[in-house]
């Protein structure tokens, strides 16, 4: 029987290594974490151009047209090991839409559907203003989630029709070791990831 090579061993042992510590990194017990994704940001339009001759499509809200419109869908979930009250927040959880101006959101869905109602209401819910929606600092439990979605213009002299999407916030841990997952989120409290 002949032992493996040097470069075989390393790499196994390389393998396992990133799988401990993945597993570590995700399933520690106590953690606190809101991860996030950006499930769908495009343009709304007529590809294409030559079909405008054919076909009329508008976009209206509230009887007004929008033009260079875009949406996005957003996911915010706890999947950490531990719930989340709103005394976990430092600071509550925003989304800058670079080159785009926010003009309604709405959450289609939630789980529990109580989360709906805390988004929702006067004063308290979800506020956007400009290029920021600022997501209010909702009690999240074990495995909760909801969706916004996002209708945003493109504002005069941005390139592309969609552009970027950064998440940023900050919540209180329980576990010492805990720090951000993800390069475009900036929660090193509360753990945040990118899909």
């Amino acid at each position: 029987m002949t032992l493996p090579d040097t470069e075989t061993l390393l790499a196994a042992a390389g393998l396992v290594a990133t799988a401990a510590l993945w597993a570590v990194e995700r399933f520690l017990p106590g953690r606190k974490r809101i991860g996030y994704r950006v499930q769908m940001d495009t343009a709304i339009g007529m590809n294409p151009r030559d079909a405008h001759s054919l076909v009329q499509l508008r976009l209206l809200r509230r009887d007004q047209e929008i033009t260079d419109a875009t949406l996005a869908l957003l996911r915010f979930e706890n999947d950490g090991g531990k719930d989340i009250v709103r005394q976990d927040y430092q600071e509550p959880l925003t989304v800058e839409f670079t080159g785009r101006t926010v003009i309604g959101v709405e959450v289609p869905d939630a789980n529990p559907p109580d989360l709906v109602g805390m988004l929702t209401r006067n004063g308290g819910g979800l506020r956007h203003s400009g290029g920021r929606l600022v997501v209010p600092k909702v009690p999240l439990n074990k495995r909760d989630h909801f969706n916004c979605w996002c209708c945003c213009r493109r504002t005069r002299g941005a390139g592309a029709a969609t552009g970027t999407s950064t998440v940023t916030g900050r919540a209180r841990s329980s576990s010492a070791g805990s720090s951000a997952a993800g390069g475009s989120a900036a929660t090193p409290s509360a753990g945040a990831r990118a899909n």
